[in-house]
């Protein structure tokens, strides 16, 4: 089924579409802000596994044009010229087959936000060679793109740093290129986010997968690169009818009634949550219809032992690491859930309820190596027999409240479900990222707690005010939003990216292992003791290849156990041993079940040399 792509309405005051490229036109004031508010009611495609956003797709139109918009949260290096955006479009009703054009914007780290200054290029398929696309000698020509596209990087969209960015605006019924007919209003598109980090590159891709289940990146070498094949694009339609959603789930809305929201008690009935939003506008008056009644929206739970699992969007090789508790009958929302009012200053008024009753067996989570754990992440997916449209009609919850002078936990990153890649092993990537974590640091004064009290209850319209027990019971009762809770609190998250077995070459020669986003986990930590010198983290059982990257290596269609550790430093403190970074990948023709005890030592050297020079790290 094609993805519908809304009209651009505005919002009230500021109608019509988003404008970050025109200064003066009185009809449509210029925002340049990656947080435009007439985004508001965009198609959107999210790649949030668990724990917050990594990357976003959105996508409105207006007057015969498309507004289509790329953003990167989780870059573990930052943006780079080596990141780029690659998007294709394809009339597939084109006389004589399909009419493409393939676009590359590069990402330029010095210009200003936003930027007009970005390297392009354009490709169309060689008429003979399948498979082959050759460059366009003459990109200008595509003047949609090169006066209106821009780029950002490193911009914070509400206290949440979005590395880099694209937004453009592409002609319906025109020309793209003099050699291309015009996209139509049912069109094709495929697009890839490349996130570059050595020695892996991450790409975020529409669609996910390709028809044999296989991730639908680009590979190949920058410069003879390889797309999916046209066929295989995703399909898109402009307006039409159920365009609009009218219902939201959040991760943050899902859970369990138990004290800590992702554990299960045994020897009790557990009630799993899910509190969908209706986005429906109630109007004035207000209209009874925009109420969605009860038992129109169905939800089925999901549960898997707590880390990282492979995306549940992506169809799994037979089996998978998610076990559905909701059996036949998936409950139903227990009452109307009232349309949204702009008016209600309560974020909870247009939000349902949908309970799920779950008996565990003991058996499962008992025993040297149970198959389940006591904490558990959550994933929910929404349906109805009726009209309404779900954005996101799915969501995971990967993010547990916890308790910190000292925590730990044991967690499983699974590839369960995954097509083998190699005979035994597979590579797993690990981005470690705190937030509001400061270091231990012998040259800066003591950091506080980390918990902007005063920022969080602002964000629920309470002006003032210092009670941390009232703001941690808002956070946790889904009063915010992960992203919103990831502003004011200790935040520690780990990004999953598992290798694909497939290769890209970058224009300066360098290859890169490409992997696939999955599931990511972490925490907000609240600390309970004296004053603190300041945060330490650990992953235990990885291999720390870089400052906040490790490697595990999983064996086919099982896991491999890591422990995450978070320590809030108080005087007097012992502090665990800082793992080194051991140099990766290894030498060529050397295997790295040889090379790993080599570089371990290589590692440790370096970290005692850095600690002896002045000024060399503490921790």
């Amino acid at each position: 089924m094609p993805i519908c792509i809304p009209d651009a309405r505005g919002v009230p005051a500021l109608p019509g579409p988003p404008n970050w490229w025109i200064a003066n036109d009185p009809n449509n004031p210029l925002r340049v802000g990656l947080d435009e508010p007439r985004w508001r009611g965009a198609t959107m495609i999210t790649y949030a596994p668990g724990t917050s956003e990594e990357a976003v797709f959105r996508a409105l139109h207006h007057n015969a044009n498309l507004y289509l918009s790329w953003y990167v949260k989780a870059d573990p290096t930052g943006p780079t010229t080596t990141d780029a955006l690659y998007v294709g479009f394809s009339n597939p009703g084109a006389a004589g087959g399909p009419n493409s054009v393939m676009v590359r914007i590069g990402i330029n780290t010095a210009g200003t936000n936003p930027s007009d200054t970005y390297s392009i290029e354009i490709r169309k398929p060689n008429a003979t060679v399948s498979g082959q696309w050759d460059v366009d000698s003459n990109p200008g020509a595509a003047t949609w793109l090169t006066s209106r596209a821009r780029i950002w990087t490193s911009v914070s969209v509400d206290g949440a740093t979005i590395h880099w960015a694209v937004q453009m605006i592409v002609p319906l019924n025109q020309q793209l290129l003099p050699s291309m007919v015009s996209l139509p209003a049912n069109f094709r598109m495929w697009f890839s986010m490349g996130v570059d980090f050595f020695p892996a590159q991450a790409q975020y891709t529409w669609p996910r997968t390709k028809a044999d289940g296989t991730p639908a990146t680009v590979t190949g070498s920058q410069t003879m690169p390889s797309f999916p094949d046209v066929t295989e694009w995703g399909e898109f339609q402009v307006g039409g009818a159920n365009c609009e959603a009218n219902v939201s789930i959040e991760a943050a809305h899902i859970g369990t009634t138990n004290p800590d929201s992702h554990e299960i008690i045994i020897g009790q009935i557990n009630t799993f949550i899910a509190r969908p939003r209706n986005l429906q506008e109630a109007g004035n008056p207000p209209d009874p219809a925009k109420n969605i009644p009860a038992n129109a929206i169905q939800a089925r739970f999901r549960i898997a032992n707590w880390g990282s699992q492979s995306d549940w969007n992506v169809p799994s090789a037979g089996v998978t690491p998610w076990e559905d508790i909701t059996g036949n009958n998936a409950p139903g929302n227990n009452n109307n859930i009232p349309a949204f009012d702009p008016n209600n200053a309560d974020p909870a008024h247009n939000l349902g309820l949908i309970e799920q009753p779950y008996t565990p067996d003991p058996s499962d989570f008992q025993g040297a190596s149970p198959r389940r754990r006591r904490h558990q992440c959550m994933l929910v997916e929404l349906t109805s027999t009726t009209s309404l449209v779900f954005m996101p009609a799915s969501v995971a919850r990967n993010m547990n409240f916890v308790t910190a002078s000292r925590f730990s936990r044991l967690c499983e990153i699974s590839v369960v479900g995954l097509k083998p890649i190699a005979p035994w092993l597979r590579d797993v990537y690990l981005y470690v990222e705190t937030l509001n974590m400061p270091l231990v640091k012998p040259d800066r004064p003591p950091p506080d707690d980390g918990i902007d009290i005063m920022k969080g209850l602002r964000l629920q319209g309470k002006e003032g005010g210092d009670d941390l027990q009232e703001l941690i019971r808002l956070a946790k009762s889904g009063r915010f939003t992960l992203e919103q809770i990831a502003q004011f609190m200790p935040t520690y998250r780990v990004h999953a990216y598992h290798d694909t077995g497939a290769t890209t070459t970058l224009k300066e020669g360098r290859t890169r292992r490409i992997v696939s986003p999955q599931g990511s986990f972490g925490y907000f930590a609240e600390h309970t003791g004296g004053p603190i010198l300041g945060w330490d983290h650990r992953l235990r059982g990885a291999i720390r290849i870089a400052e906040n990257l490790y490697l595990v290596k999983a064996p086919n269609n099982g896991s491999v156990d890591v422990t995450t550790v978070i320590h809030a430093v108080e005087l007097g403190d012992l502090r665990e041993a800082e793992e080194p970074i051991v140099p990766w990948p290894p030498p060529l023709g050397c295997t790295w079940w040889l090379w790993l005890p080599i570089a371990r030592v290589i590692g440790f050297i370096r970290l005692v040399l850095s600690k002896l020079r002045p000024g060399g790290s503490s921790g």
